[in-house]
């Protein structure tokens, strides 16, 4: 498959999504609040695309703060690729105080119907631990439960494994019926559950969603968006437990 590569020099300005939080918590030294900032990538003429092509989206926030608060129901945007006006999001929201472990993910594909686009397949690998001594060292943190495991939706297939391990992954696949291919559902909940720890806690994420589109005149071509890499995830701290406390 032909790959394209793709300078980041060329991407406009970063896009901001507000978070409505507590502005008086105290974070660690050198740290940095999330603020849910995204690149966002130009649109590009049919004529500039390859048959195949592979864009990838780096971490604008890496190793950043997430705060949640009450009144935040909505969560803040982690990550997010697009191809045009078809867009594939993740959206990170915290647990409730009775249930400060679970860990709740949106995840949203936007298809462009102008180019009758559809995201064909995705996935999302999510990684849970957090750094337990000066000497840099990372801990595994083991999955308790996650949702869904084995789900059928609207028009797509989505199936999660990873309990007992640090990892979580969800594969997606859209279900090919008499209608024929209809992409993925638009919009899936996704959570994991984790032990509660007072430790800050890191996540690691990264995924992948295989667009297909095509034009009025007959031309198409595949896309794979990547939200991070294997070798270079997203990566959020959280505290389960203690900004709770000092929001109350």
């Amino acid at each position: 498959m032909d790959q394209q590569p793709f300078s980041d020099t060329t991407v406009p300005a970063v896009q901001t999504t507000p978070l409505s939080s507590v502005s008086t918590i105290t974070l660690p030294i050198n740290s940095v609040r999330c603020e849910g900032r995204h690149l966002e990538r130009p649109y590009r003429h049919r004529w500039m695309n390859w048959p195949h092509k592979r864009r990838s989206f780096h971490d604008p926030e890496y190793n950043c703060y997430f705060i949640s608060s009450d009144n935040d129901d909505h969560g803040l945007e982690i990550g997010h690729t697009n191809e045009g006006d078809s867009h594939f999001n993740i959206t990170l929201m915290q647990g409730s105080d009775t249930d400060p472990g679970k860990v709740t993910f949106s995840v949203e594909f936007g298809s462009d119907p102008t180019v009758k686009a559809r995201f064909e397949s995705a996935v999302i690998r999510i990684e849970f631990g957090y750094d337990g001594d000066v000497d840099g060292r990372s801990f595994p943190l083991r999955i308790k439960d996650i949702h869904p495991k084995d789900d059928k939706g609207q028009a797509a297939r989505v199936r999660g494994q990873g309990i007992h391990s640090s990892s979580a992954q969800w594969t997606f696949v859209e279900d090919v019926g008499e209608a024929g291919q209809q992409g993925l559902d638009p919009h899936y909940e996704l959570f994991a559950t984790l032990p509660t720890t007072q430790q800050i806690i890191w996540i690691k994420c990264w995924g992948r969603a295989i667009l297909k589109q095509k034009d009025g005149f007959g031309w198409g071509n595949e896309v794979i968006l990547e939200l991070g890499s294997k070798e270079e995830p997203y990566r959020r701290n959280i505290d389960l437990l203690g900004w709770q406390a000092l929001m109350k």
